[in-house]
């Protein structure tokens, strides 16, 4: 479902809270889109671009003082009070370096702001992050995530409108640092606001706790890990260098013209976060569907090794233009999806654990790396003892990074597809996380529909248990061969598979299974028909005859709850109500039952009578939704 189909979907009770979470993450993103710019045009004007590397180097120091700092706040005071804190303290900081760049000149400013940019731009948006992914549950977030998530493109792109607009009529980059102290300002009413109206986030699933020691250590012995490793420190030099050549041309082409460089930089972000924005919406889910992370992990490489090759044959300020376009392209909507999938293998208790490790430690460390070695090619550290190399010198080495970064990404692609199959074994493969997008690219899909033509009825559950968390799949052959297995069970799993994908070809087929001696498979042809055929559920029992009363209530539900011209929610409810409470008639436990998958499907707002049923006498009953309310984490 795409972002613009999702705007449709948000229910009455959500948007307040939808509105606050895009505000809050359009605002944290645009003040360091904001300040990028500004950041570079200080910068530039009083060093040059060759000094960039100190601060390059500075940043992962700043990083090791200020982390530990911050985790400590936040088991003292609570993570809310903190997030809301240093909002605030950012803000006053940035009124602090307005006044010191105004008024006193100090030596270094420039530097300790530029150091100061990149350090918020590493904690605010994981605390903003962090604060929207507690306010949804499970279900609510896989439906409404793609739609909070495009606050953060929208505020990259407004961060680089204010940035080229803003500068003249305010005057001069230096000013505009009081409109970043205003966005940050707001940044920190908007999440004020959003816990006071969320008395309780939802509670974030944890892993077995363990030391970051000890999660640097499995990463160690894990080859698939180290491979990721490898990758993510390729990556940041590679990615440093090219944003180097940048400043450096950009420095010459503009003579050190703080206001000039600041409305560049704010214009090149806004241009290509558009483009960014663009390919994340239309062309990667596509892309991973049909070629998978085979091709995409090597689209960002290829494309800085080209832009790379055309710096060294033609350098220039167009060449190193192109090269950073096509990162900030690619970078953030094709490649960042496909390294996201990556971790797709791991255990979910280490999952988290593990990335961030890895985004962290691993990216910092490569920064710092990767400035030693730009000074040492370069001008050196005050010494004059570099190589004194310029855009062509640093675009020939950098081709030598992306060399490893290609062969290291088809090494992990390929140990990627041997971890999908050890996990499938293992059982231990979990999809369909909240962050909207594409769960099960190519590869993993393929993986997932071998197990479907297992003779173990198990194994083929499973399989659909993965299928069902990316309805986009439900079109596989294989999928629909399973409507005619021996197993009830399956035959019922892949029916609904079907059913949530929405796949009309196998109409003939859903049909024939209104038949069928199993009776849940029944009721799930017919809600199934309900749902994409729009018939009377009535009207189908009249010419069947011999069907559950459950089943023709569960389809009636299913058909008023459905959107379109026979929608009567009310009529829904008072019906699904009734079955909660029944207790007479052919089988009423099995009718409870019934309630309950259908409040797990329908949503949150059918969900008044979960309570009781939790509580009901029947244990399989209470067990279906005890599970139902820890999906939905009710």
């Amino acid at each position: 479902m795409s972002t613009v189909r999702r705007l449709f979907d948000v229910r009455p009770g959500e948007r307040a809270l939808v509105g606050l979470s895009i505000a809050y993450l359009a605002t944290v993103v645009a003040s360091f889109l904001l300040a990028k710019p500004i950041r570079n045009a200080l910068f530039l004007r009083q060093y040059g671009a060759y000094r960039l590397v100190y601060v390059y180097a500075g940043v992962p120091v700043a990083l090791s003082i200020l982390a530990p700092l911050y985790e400590l706040a936040s088991s003292r005071l609570g993570a809310r009070r903190v997030v809301a804190a240093s909002l605030v303290f950012f803000a006053l900081n940035v009124v602090l370096f307005w006044g010191a760049f105004r008024f006193f000149h100090l030596p270094g400013l420039s530097g300790i702001f530029y150091i100061w940019v990149n350090c918020y731009g590493i904690i605010a948006p994981v605390q903003a992050w962090s604060v929207v992914g507690g306010l949804f549950e499970t279900r609510q977030a896989k439906r409404l995530f793609g739609l909070v998530g495009s606050g953060a493109s929208l505020g990259a792109i407004g961060g680089g409108l204010m940035a080229s607009t803003l500068v003249g009529p305010v005057g001069g980059a230096q000013n505009l640092l009081l409109v970043l102290a205003a966005l940050v300002a707001l940044a920190a009413g908007l999440v004020t606001i959003i816990h006071r109206q969320t008395p309780r986030l939802v509670p974030a699933v944890r892993g077995p706790r363990a030391s970051f020691l000890e999660t640097l250590s499995l990463i160690r012995r894990d080859r698939y890990l180290g491979l990721i490793t490898a990758l993510v420190f390729l990556v940041a030099i590679v990615t440093q260098w090219s944003g180097f050549q940048f400043s450096l041309v950009a420095d010459l082409r503009f003579a050190g013209n703080a206001d000039q460089l600041t409305a560049f930089f704010g214009r090149f972000n806004v241009a290509f976060g558009v483009v960014a924005l663009a390919a994340q919406i239309l062309a990667t889910g596509p892309l991973l569907r049909r070629f998978g992370i085979a091709v995409t992990i090597l689209l960002l490489p290829a494309a800085l090794g080209a832009g790379s090759l055309l710096i060294v044959l033609v350098p220039g300020f167009w060449s190193v233009f192109a090269t950073n376009a096509a990162d900030q392209s690619v970078r953030f909507s094709i490649d960042k999806a496909s390294y996201e999938l990556l971790y797709l293998p791991l255990p979910p208790a280490i999952r988290v654990r593990v990335r961030n490790a890895i985004d962290v430690f691993v990216n910092r460390l490569a920064d710092a790396a990767g400035a030693v070695l730009l000074g040492l090619v370069t001008r050196g550290f005050g010494t004059g003892a570099g190589l004194g190399f310029g855009v062509r010198g640093t675009a020939a080495i950098n081709l030598l990074f992306v060399g490893a970064w290609l062969a290291v990404a088809a090494r992990v692609r390929r140990e990627y597809l041997e971890a999908i199959r050890h996990s499938i074994r293992r059982h231990a493969l979990r999809v369909g996380g909240p962050a909207g997008g594409p769960v099960l690219e190519r590869a993993a899909a393929e993986v997932v529909a071998e197990r479907l033509a297992s003779p173990d009825a198990g194994e083929i559950l499973y399989a659909l248990g993965l299928m069902e968390a990316d309805p986009a799949r439900a079109g596989h052959p294989a999928l629909r061969a399973l409507l005619g297995h021996p197993s009830a069970a399956v035959r019922c799993r892949a029916l609904a598979v079907l059913n949530a994908g929405g796949d009309a070809a196998v109409r003939p087929e859903v049909e024939a299974l209104l038949e069928d001696p199993d009776l849940e498979v029944r009721t799930e042809a017919l809600l199934f028909l309900t749902r994409h055929q729009r018939i009377d559920p009535l009207e189908k029992v009249r010419e069947l005859g011999d069907v559950a009363g459950f089943s023709i209530r569960a389809g009636m539900v299913a058909f008023l709850a459905h959107p379109g011209p026979g929608q009567n929610l009310d009529a829904a409810r008072a019906i699904l109500d009734a079955m909660a409470r029944e207790e007479a008639g052919e089988d009423p436990a099995r009718t409870r039952l019934e309630a309950v998958r259908l409040i797990e499907r329908l949503g949150p707002e059918f969900d008044a009578p979960l309570a009781a049923l939790v509580g009901d006498r029947d244990e399989r009953v209470a067990r279906e939704a005890i599970r139902a309310a820890g999906a939905g984490r009710r």
